[in-house]
């Protein structure tokens, strides 16, 4: 279930990155301070999906594979 796990959290980053990008680029602040606040908010997402995915394996969560699909 750990591959599950990981396109699942990768689907929430996904969906959460655009409100957020909108948020920072629409603040009244330089280029540079935008590009600083979009690196550390990636930064810390990223992070926090690795620890997510470390802390999975370590309960033993099993890498979970797709099925195949039937043959018609």
């Amino acid at each position: 279930m750990l591959l599950v796990f990981i396109k699942q959290e990768i689907d929430r980053i996904v969906e959460a990155f655009i409100p957020e990008m909108t948020r920072v680029w629409d603040a009244d602040q330089s280029q540079s301070q935008k590009e600083r606040q979009t690196k550390a908010w990636l930064r810390a997402t990223l992070q926090k999906f690795a620890d997510d995915v470390v802390a999975a394996q370590r309960r033993g969560a099993p890498l979970a594979r797709a099925a195949k699909p039937k043959p018609r």
